[in-house]
């Protein structure tokens, strides 16, 4: 039945002005449902569904309306769980949440709280006191799941947000496990979000997310007029580079990296002179080991920089690899006598590491930039085109494969007459944590990254280098250009990243090296429209009509997929 946007929904516990019935406007941001959202929380009113929208047309409030609707209807002991990739998209659909939502308490949970030390069920039972909706990453809820300390049977509604995620070994579908093996009346209901429910580009990836969800796929169809409204698909850029620059000089730094490595001796090698130093079978093997692999804790940091620096010149050129080298000489010298730094080697590694890698310095002077510092044809071609789509309400994001390319290529774009106009941040996840082991070879800054995203929303930054952390979830609705300076690994990411263009006119602009395949992208396109497709099919709504209508005559509550029971 196609709803008029402004009735009241009292099954949803809306007014017509999007609050909860008795709620005051000072209490919750006022956000009136559209049309094609109520379709979707409804749909997921009478079975399990995976809802497909396109990116910036508010899967979000989808959720909210189905949160609250559940919450209003189920045991006031019974939690609604939200899980999600990252700690960072955690935190921003914790905040939309608990902003739409303040009658009813929310927490999240993330690494930050120290989860994996709450050893007991007392703890779990005191912390989740009064809380009635939980944000957190799938492995925060895999773990409490495995140890006992939270059920299905707790749950009245589980949220997959990125929900293309539960499919594998992915922890997001290591949790359905324990829904599968519930009792079918202890099983919670299950909402999936996705803006692309390709997997792995396979558009047979469908039919397995819906089974390991236990959920049906659907999208708006009665009121997708409406949604087109808010969807704003960009302006396709292929941007075209030359492989391979002959004239291009080597980097001066990584020759003498790779040099210095090549002379090696390990017998210098701290780690064996302990070795040789302290007796004892143990040490034995382990020398015996170092002496035939030729490979030690200090070798292998250096040897991870040169793999890095190689990469850093092939993409962005020498100029660029000599920065990066002398940038982590810096970060060592700087940091070799704090023992939180690089807390996988002793101090006399450090120092022994320290004094390899000076020997491979370039003079400082060469670092300077001018005219005539050489880089990559691929990074020139980009520079070439930021520069061109310099204005006042420019905001863009570049997309790279490495987080040592992300602080790089911000400082080269910072410091490149064409482009230090830009004000850039750098976005690589929240990847590190306590117990990830430092390297040299590590440039980003982790801390200061969540405020680049701050400060990119609110105009004070307008040019973010990221990772493909920054693919899916994060809000970043402001931008009007994204570059994908490597062509995308899967339709998934081509999906997920014009995504992040938003704006109307924007473009999503790929590079393409001059010898790659010119049907590249209309291939991903037909992909897409092949995806679409699947699970747009008229036919297939006729099933799942016939499924419901089944479904309610024996009064169960969801939707069960012939495949799993």
């Amino acid at each position: 039945m196609d709803l008029p946007k402004t009735v009241e929904r009292p099954e949803l516990g809306l007014s017509e002005n999007g609050l909860k019935n008795g709620e005051t406007q000072e209490s919750a941001q006022t956000v009136n449902p559209r049309a094609y959202q109520l379709e979707m929380c409804e749909a997921s009113l009478k079975r399990n569904v995976i809802v497909i929208m396109d990116t910036g047309s508010g899967k979000t409030y989808v959720a909210i309306l189905r949160i609250r609707a559940e919450l209003e209807s189920c045991p006031p002991g019974k939690f609604v769980w939200v899980v999600v990739p990252s700690v960072e998209l955690a935190m921003q659909q914790h905040k939309s949440i608990s902003t739409h939502l303040p009658a009813f308490q929310s927490m999240i949970l993330s690494g930050a709280d120290k989860c994996d030390l709450w050893s007991k069920q007392w703890i779990w039972d005191e912390m989740l006191k009064s809380i009635r909706i939980v944000v957190c990453t799938h492995e925060i809820l895999r773990a409490a799941l495995v140890h006992g300390f939270m059920s299905m049977s707790q749950i009245a509604l589980l949220v997959f947000d990125e929900a293309h995620h539960a499919v594998k070994s992915h922890p997001a579908s290591k949790i359905m496990q324990f829904y599968h093996r519930a009792k079918i009346e202890d099983r919670p209901s299950i909402l999936g979000l996705t803006a692309s429910a390709m997997v792995n580009g396979e558009t047979g990836g469908l039919s397995t997310l819906e089974s390991n969800l236990n959920a049906i796929s659907r999208t708006p169809k009665l009121n997708r007029d409406e949604l087109l409204q808010y969807v704003h698909k960009p302006q396709l850029i292929k941007l075209i580079y030359q492989r391979r620059d002959p004239n291009t000089p080597r980097s001066q730094a990584l020759h003498c990296l790779g040099r210095t490595i090549a002379n090696l001796d390990i017998e210098q090698d701290p780690w064996v002179k302990n070795l040789r130093s302290e007796a004892g079978p143990h040490n034995r093997k382990a020398l015996m080991t170092a002496l035939v692999s030729q490979k030690t804790h200090s070798s292998n940091q250096m040897k991870g920089l040169y793999d890095g620096a190689c990469y850093i010149a092939s993409e962005l050129g020498p100029w660029a690899a000599d920065a990066y080298i002398d940038r982590c000489i810096r970060k060592l010298d700087s940091g070799a006598t704090k023992s939180s730094y690089l807390n996988t080697l002793d101090d006399t590694e450090k120092a022994y590491i320290l004094k390899k890698l000076l020997e491979a310095r370039v003079p400082v002077a060469d670092l300077d930039w001018n005219e005539h510092s050489p880089l990559s044809s691929k990074v020139r071609t980009l520079i070439d085109f930021l520069h061109a789509e310099e204005s006042v309400d420019f905001s863009g994001l570049v997309f790279v494969k490495r987080r040592a390319e992300v602080a790089v290529l911000s400082h080269l774009l910072s410091v490149h007459p064409q482009t230090r106009k830009f004000l850039i941040g750098s976005f690589v996840g929240a990847s590190t944590f306590s117990g990830r082991k430092f390297n040299i070879g590590d440039l980003a800054d982790v801390k200061n990254q969540r405020d680049s995203i701050d400060l990119f929303r609110k105009g004070c930054k307008n040019l973010i280098i990221s990772t493909n952390a920054l693919e899916e979830g994060i809000d970043v609705s402001v931008c009007n250009v994204v570059v994908c300076f490597d062509k995308p690994s899967n339709l998934k990411s081509f999906i997920q990243r014009r995504g992040r263009a938003r704006k109307s006119t924007s473009k999503y602009v790929v590079m393409f090296d001059d010898t790659a395949d010119p049907e590249a992208m209309s291939k991903w396109q037909t992909l897409e429209d092949l995806m679409r497709q699947t699970y747009e099919d008229e036919m297939r709504q006729v099933a799942e009509l016939k499924a419901l209508e089944e479904g309610d005559e024996l009064g169960e509550r969801t939707f069960q997929v012939a495949s799993t029971g």
